[in-house]
């Protein structure tokens, strides 16, 4: 992952206009805080799509936050090459990260929750059109 940044999105907007497409980028509140990431905040993140050129974007909110980290866990598993049928084997290594991954949830849920609330008004503020849902 390169991290998000207001070329990365200027980019996205150039190529789908090549196809004659709608650009689409999917973009989570934990994928503003990555170290490659050149947009650090939500408010830079929603004033960067408007200055890119997104004419508007979709706000998902998900209902249920503790099924999002557990299927976020789950990736987790995968990217570290560990199977869930092969937890046994590893399950020191398992248990030790899944400590740290869910050491605090409601603080989680509550930054992201935040995060995604700012980064929509930011948006709307640039002049992006904001359709939200619900999942």
């Amino acid at each position: 992952f390169v991290g998000i940044s207001k070329k990365g999105l200027r980019d996205c907007l150039k190529r789908a206009a090549k196809r004659g497409t709608a650009a689409l980028t999917h973009v989570k509140p934990q994928h503003i805080a990555l170290p490659h990431s050149t947009l650090k905040t939500p408010e830079a993140f929603g004033a960067a799509l408007g200055e890119a050129g997104f004419g508007g974007a979709v706000v998902v909110r998900r209902a249920n936050h503790l099924a999002r980290l557990v299927s976020s866990f789950e990736n987790r598993l995968r990217e570290w090459g560990v199977a869930k049928d092969d937890a046994g084997r590893n399950r020191s290594d398992v248990a030790k990260r899944a400590l740290d991954f869910f050491a605090d949830p409601i603080r989680t849920i509550e930054w992201e929750a935040a995060y995604l609330e700012r980064g929509a008004a930011a948006a709307k503020a640039a002049g992006v059109s904001l359709t939200e849902e619900d999942f």
